[in-house]
């Protein structure tokens, strides 16, 4: 298979980006559920990986909207 007969990485990655979703959405409510029975430290951990993936997903986004420019 040569490189242009390849489907876009939009195509490939596509289902599996709603399952991090999913995945980081179930880490949030795991956060809270766990900063709500007392368990600080499991909730930073949880929360501190959240706020990663969000600011990861922020740089991502900033720079596919700068390439379409």
């Amino acid at each position: 298979m040569s490189v242009s007969d390849r489907p876009p990485l939009s195509e490939i990655f596509g289902p599996l980006n709603g399952i991090r979703i999913v995945l980081v959405i179930a880490a949030f409510i795991a956060a809270v559920v766990a900063a709500i029975s007392g368990r600080w430290m499991v909730a930073a951990i949880l929360f501190a990986g959240v706020v990663a993936h969000l600011l990861g997903w922020l740089y991502l986004y900033r720079k596919a909207m700068e390439e379409r420019r």
